[in-house]
């Protein structure tokens, strides 16, 4: 068996089943053709496939796949030593190098920017140039917050007298370091930009700075970074600068943290330009889950791909738009087919349904949801339903058990206030999601849960017969 536990880099346009590629290309076309200093924000979800674009840009404008995979995927800093020349806005040869900072690795680190600086001198050959200056700045100690620990305990005064000319001695060490660090910083990228068009014909030099991943740091490390970019780049360097991180948490943190309600006016002053993740198409949607349904144990999806479709609406109405969470939940769906297949209900492939009675009720198998009609279908359905309510929302699982469990019967219809008692109802009536899954899935939901209406459960895959089973088929068939 043969299992996608990772999801891979998209590199080539052919594989681009998300269709990220003319973001990719217009990113690629304004590190060319915009005027810098720049800094243009990539904004979406984690997960929703930032990383990929990145990569795509790099391919696009040049740098071989070989190179984009060492840079990003293994986070080989060397990995783009080696600049490239292009063709610039008015068909001037432009000498592009480019740095690539994935935060996540660094996420550590005392200071990001210091971190930055340091791997750019280290891929240019700069760096008897940059560990003096940034030695002074990073590791200068203040002293406010001990001055206002010591407090007026015995000798308090005078030791508070002393703290505070420490304070002054390092307030201006400090002061005199960071104006300092500006200059060298300007001479750093000077030399950076010389090296990138050293041996070139190129009659222009440009940097390109990724920093990458910064929604997997804490909001105020990326906010840190962005004030120091914009403290410390001169003004008159020709740097792209390209961040990658979800602009919803840094909102949140601004909010939060400093009571910033109108997160734009305050990121403007550091992000020039936003680029919006594009959400996945319904057609991606549907490639990757026949990409991950060619995986199930002995092909038990082969000769009804159309089934499909009822794990796509079911994904829909429950808002998976992220990449990350879809595969996620297609990969366990996958492994619990594989580790319980010896219980499994099988069918007989291509032929009527074998119970008459149920025969009789539904007709014969020539509908594009027919699998349904069969118990191997039903239970499948149900085991990617209760994937997608315990991957998206875990606190519901909870819930359904907790409800289950309490041996009470409910009519279908009040489903949503039945759960009220077991689980948190803030977060049940906040995800507009909760009610239309619910609302779409109720007999699913009574299926599962022992004890309520039905006095069966799909686990271990027993599966419920007449009139409720053609509700919950009525329910997976449903397209509105």
């Amino acid at each position: 068996m043969t299992m996608w536990f990772r999801s891979r880099l998209v590199i080539d346009s052919d594989e681009d089943i998300h269709l990220y590629y003319g973001t990719a290309r217009r990113i690629a076309k304004a590190i060319l053709e915009f005027e810098v200093p720049v800094t243009v924000a990539l904004s979406g979800q984690y997960g929703s496939g930032k990383s990929s674009v990145v990569a795509m840009t790099l391919k696009e404008l040049g740098f071989s796949e070989a190179t984009v995979r060492a840079a990003i995927e293994k986070r080989d800093p060397r990995a783009l030593q080696s600049p490239i020349v292009l063709s610039g806005k008015n068909q001037d040869l432009l000498a592009l190098g480019a740095v690539y900072l994935d935060a996540s690795v660094w996420e550590d680190s005392s200071d990001l920017f210091g971190t930055l600086l340091f791997l750019l001198a280290k891929q240019f050959r700069v760096e008897r140039d940059v560990k003096n200056s940034l030695k002074k700045v990073f590791l200068v100690p203040l002293s406010f917050l001990n001055a206002r620990a010591t407090g007026m305990q015995p000798g308090g005064i005078k030791e508070l007298k002393k703290i505070a000319r420490k304070e002054i001695e390092n307030i201006t060490e400090d002061t005199a370091a960071r104006l300092q660090l500006k200059d060298e910083v300007g001479k750093i990228l000077k030399k950076v930009l010389e090296k990138t068009r050293e041996g070139k014909s190129a009659s222009k030099s440009r940097l390109l700075v990724i920093l990458d991943n910064l929604d997997r740091v804490a909001p105020e490390q990326t906010m840190k970074l962005l004030r120091s970019i914009h403290m410390y780049l001169p003004e008159h360097e020709k740097v792209f600068i390209l961040v990658c991180f979800d602009r919803k948490v840094i909102d949140r943190f601004l909010m939060e943290e400093l009571g910033i309600t109108e997160s734009i006016t305050y990121l403007s002053k550091y992000i020039d330009l936003f680029w919006g993740m594009p959400l996945p198409k319904r057609t991606a949607i549907g490639q990757i889950i026949s990409k991950f349904l060619k995986q199930a144990p002995e092909n038990c999806f082969a000769g009804h791909e159309n089934f499909q479709q009822v794990l796509a609406r079911m994904l829909e109405r429950g808002g998976v738009a992220n990449v990350k969470v879809l595969e996620m939940i297609l990969r366990s769906f996958i492994w619990a087919l594989h580790s319980s297949w010896d219980t499994v209900p099988r069918i007989p492939y291509g032929k009527e349904l074998p119970d008459a009675s149920l025969k009789n009720l539904f007709g014969k198998m020539n509908k594009a949801t027919d699998l349904l009609k069969t118990d191997f279908g039903l239970m499948a359905a149900g085991r990617f339903y209760i994937t997608v309510v315990y991957t998206r929302w875990p606190w519901l699982y909870d819930a359904f058990y907790l409800f289950g469990e309490s041996g009470r019967s409910f009519d279908s219809a009040d489903i949503i206030s039945a759960l009220i008692p077991f689980c948190d109802k803030q977060k049940l009536e906040s995800d507009p999601y909760v009610h239309s899954f619910l609302a779409s899935y109720r007999y699913l939901t009574l299926w599962w849960n022992p004890g309520v209406d039905l006095t069966e459960s799909f686990t271990p895959y027993r599966i419920p017969k007449g009139v409720i089973r053609k509700h919950i088929v009525g329910e997976l068939e449903s397209t509105e």
